[in-house]
C-alpha cells in the first residue's frame, strides 16, 4: 500500500516541482537583464534631484524641500531613500534600481501570503499554479521603464505600501497595531507617489466591508477618517495645480475618450506586444482587454459570492486592490488624456494596473471553487474561469517576453550618452538623458563639483569617457554579407544584407559629435579589372546604435553601381569618419566579384 501512494505521489510531486520552478523563473529572467542592461546614468526626472544633492552638501536640504512638489507627487520618502543610497555608494542609479528589485520581490511575497490566507485551507493549500500566475505579472518585463530608471523607486514604494495597508486592514481579527500598521503604509504610499491619496478612500471601504472582530468597527472607522483627513490636507497644504495638471472639465467634454482611456490603462499589462513606448495598435487591443477585463471581474465576482455565500469577506482584499486600479486608471485619465489615449500604454503604468489582475485572479480563484463539498477543483474549473486563467497568463507572458529586446536596445541607446557626461560637449548624445538639456549640462556642473555619479572616482570617469566617440586605436572588423548579387544594373542601388562584427576592444560609435565625426560606418570601393578604384569614398550604411567589444549587428548596405559597365570588385569596409578607412590598415572587410550591366 505505501508502495502504491509513492507511486500515485511521484507525478505531483514533479509537477509541483515544474510549478514552482516556472515561479521562479519570471525573476530569475528580471534579475539577468537588469544586472546586465542597466546603466549608471540619471535620467530625466532624476535630475532636478541634483539641486536637493547640492543642498544635502551644504547642509541647507530641509524636509520641506523634500516634501516639495514634483508634478503632481510628493515623493518624500523615495527622496529621503535615493539620498541615503547616494550617501553610500555616490549616487550610483543602480543601486536604486537593484532596491526596486527587491521592493517588488518583497510585493510578490507579500501578495503570495495574502492569496494563502485568503484562498486556502489547511486541507487544501493553494494550488502552486498561482504563484507562477503572480509571478509572471509581478515580474512582468511589460514595466521596462520601471526596471531600468531609478527614479521608478516612487512607483515601487507606492504599490507595494498599498498591498501590505490593504493586507493589514483585512485581517481578521483586526487588531489596533494591524490598524496602525496600515496607516503607515497608507502615508508611505501617499507620499511616495500621487495616487496614494486613492489608498484611503479604499481602505475605508475595506475596512467598512470586514466583519466585526477586536476593536468595535465605529472606532476604528472614526479613527481611520480622521488620519485621511489629516493626510489629504498635508498632502494639499501649498499644492500648487500647474496648466498640466488634472483638469476635471474635460470629463464632461470627452466622457468616451476619458473612459477608454482608463480601459486602456487597466490592459496595458496584457497588451504590450511591441515594446515601444506609446504603440497606437496595441492601445486599442489594450482598451479591449481592459473592459474584458472588467466583466470578467463581476462574472468572477457574482459566481464567487454565491457559491460561498458566508465566505464572501475573503474577496475584500481582492475588490480592494482592483479598485485601487481601477480608481488610479481614471485619474491617470483626467490627468493624462491631453496626450492622446496611446499615452496609457505607458510602461511605467503597467507596475500599477497590474494590481487589477492580481484582485481578479484572486476572484476568479474563488470563483472556480465548488461550494457544495468544498474540494477546490483547481485541475478542473469550470470553463469560464480556466480559459480566463490560462488566457491571462498567455496574455502577460508574451507581453513580456517581446519586451526583452528593450533592455539591450535601450542601454545601447544610453551607453555614449552616459560617456558623453564625461565631455559634456555632444549636446545631442546628453538630450538622451533629459530632453531639456541644459537640465543635463547644469546638473553636470554640480555633480562633478559633487564628486558624485561618473564623476565619484576617476576609475568610474575613466570607464564612461572609453565609450565616448573617440579616434580608436584598433580597426578591426568581420564583414559577413548575407547576399552576394552577381549582376547590378546600371543607375540602380542594390541592397546587401550584412553582419558586421567588432572584434576589437573599443566601442564603435554610431552617432559619433557634431555632424556624425568619428563615428563609424559601413562603406564600400569599387575596383576594376586592373584595380584601379572606380569609385571610392562610397555611399554610407549607418549603424543601428553603439556596437560593443564582441558584439555583432546585422545592417542593410546600400550600395550604388560605378558609372561605367563591366566587371568590378565591391569591398565592403568600415570607415571611421574624419579618422581612416578600416581596409587600409586592417584586414576583415569583404569583397565581392560583380558585373555591372546596362
Amino acid at each position: 500500500m505505501s508502495r502504491w501512494i509513492v507511486l500515485q505521489s511521484a507525478p505531483v510531486s514533479r509537477g509541483r516541482t515544474a510549478w514552482a520552478a516556472l515561479a521562479v523563473a519570471p525573476w530569475l529572467l528580471l534579475v539577468f537583464l537588469v544586472a546586465r542592461y542597466s546603466l549608471d546614468a540619471p535620467l530625466i526626472d532624476e535630475w532636478s534631484f541634483v539641486s536637493q544633492l547640492e543642498s544635502d552638501s551644504t547642509g541647507t536640504l530641509t524636509l520641506e524641500s523634500l516634501r516639495s512638489q514634483h508634478g503632481e507627487h510628493r515623493p518624500l520618502f523615495p527622496r529621503l531613500v535615493m539620498l541615503g543610497l547616494a550617501h553610500v555608494t555616490g549616487w550610483n542609479v543602480r543601486y536604486e534600481i537593484a532596491l526596486n528589485l527587491l521592493i517588488a520581490t518583497a510585493l510578490y511575497f507579500t501578495l503570495a501570503r495574502l492569496f494563502r490566507r485568503e484562498l486556502s485551507k489547511p486541507t487544501e493549500p493553494l494550488p502552486v499554479w498561482s504563484w507562477a500566475l503572480l509571478s509572471l505579472l509581478v515580474f512582468s518585463l511589460a514595466q521596462w521603464e520601471n526596471w531600468l530608471w531609478g527614479w521608478q523607486l516612487q512607483v515601487f514604494l507606492n504599490v507595494f505600501s498599498v498591498v501590505v495597508g490593504i493586507h493589514l486592514l483585512t485581517r481578521r481579527p483586526l487588531e489596533w497595531r494591524h490598524f496602525a500598521g496600515a496607516a503607515v503604509a497608507g502615508v508611505v504610499a501617499t507620499y511616495s507617489f500621487g495616487n496614494g491619496l486613492l489608498f484611503w478612500p479604499v481602505g475605508l471601504g475595506a475596512l467598512a466591508s470586514t466583519p466585526r472582530t477586536g476593536p468595535p468597527k465605529r472606532f476604528l472607522l472614526v479613527g481611520w477618517i480622521l488620519l485621511s483627513g489629516l493626510v489629504v490636507a498635508s498632502y494639499l497644504a501649498d499644492f500648487r495645480r500647474g496648466a498640466s495638471e488634472t483638469s476635471f472639465e474635460g470629463v464632461v467634454t470627452r466622457p468616451i475618450g476619458h473612459f477608454w482611456y482608463a480601459l486602456t490603462f487597466l490592459g496595458s499589462p496584457l497588451a504590450s506586444f511591441t515594446g515601444s513606448a506609446f504603440p497606437p495598435r496595441d492601445s486599442g487591443i489594450a482598451g479591449l482587454v481592459g473592459l474584458g477585463g472588467l466583466l470578467l471581474f463581476a462574472w468572477a465576482a457574482r459566481r464567487a459570492i454565491r457559491r460561498r455565500p458566508l465566505e464572501a469577506e475573503r474577496l475584500i482584499p481582492f475588490f480592494a486592490l482592483a479598485s485601487y486600479a481601477i480608481a488610479s486608471s481614471l485619474i491617470a485619465a483626467v490627468s493624462r488624456l491631453r496626450y492622446g489615449i496611446p499615452q496609457a500604454m505607458a510602461s511605467r503604468y503597467t507596475t500599477i494596473s497590474s494590481l487589477f489582475w492580481v484582485g481578479l485572479i484572486g476572484v476568479l480563484v474563488a470563483a472556480t471553487e465548488q461550494g457544495s463539498s468544498g474540494k477546490r477543483h483547481v485541475e478542473t474549473p469550470d470553463r469560464v474561469g480556466r480559459w480566463s486563467l490560462a488566457g491571462i497568463a498567455a496574455l502577460v507572458m508574451v507581453s513580456s517576453l517581446v519586451c526583452i529586446h528593450v533592455f539591450p536596445d535601450r542601454h545601447d541607446f544610453l551607453v555614449p550618452a552616459r560617456a558623453e557626461m564625461v565631455r559634456g560637449e555632444n549636446l545631442d548624445l546628453l538630450r538622451r538623458l533629459h530632453p531639456e538639456v541644459n537640465q543635463v549640462t547644469s546638473g553636470l556642473v554640480a555633480l562633478r563639483r559633487l564628486r558624485l555619479s561618473v564623476f565619484r572616482d576617476s576609475r568610474t570617469a575613466e570607464s564612461a569617457a572609453a565609450a565616448a566617440p573617440h579616434r580608436l586605436g584598433r580597426f578591426g572588423q568581420v564583414l559577413r554579407p548575407i547576399f552576394r548579387p552577381e549582376a547590378v544594373r546600371l543607375g540602380r542601388t542594390v541592397v546587401i544584407p550584412v553582419e558586421l562584427t567588432n572584434p576589437t576592444t573599443e566601442v564603435w560609435s554610431a552617432a559619433g559629435i557634431g555632424t556624425g565625426t568619428l563615428s563609424v560606418r559601413l562603406s564600400y570601393h569599387w575596383f576594376d579589372y586592373a584595380g584601379r578604384a572606380a569609385v571610392y569614398d562610397g555611399a554610407r550604411t549607418l549603424l543601428p546604435h553603439d556596437v560593443l567589444p564582441g558584439q555583432t549587428v546585422s545592417v542593410n548596405a546600400r550600395v550604388a553601381p560605378p558609372p561605367l559597365p563591366g566587371h568590378y570588385l565591391l569591398r565592403l569596409t568600415m570607415v571611421q569618419e574624419g579618422v581612416e578607412w578600416f581596409d587600409s590598415v586592417a584586414a576583415g572587410s569583404a569583397d565581392l566579384s560583380i558585373d555591372v550591366v546596362p
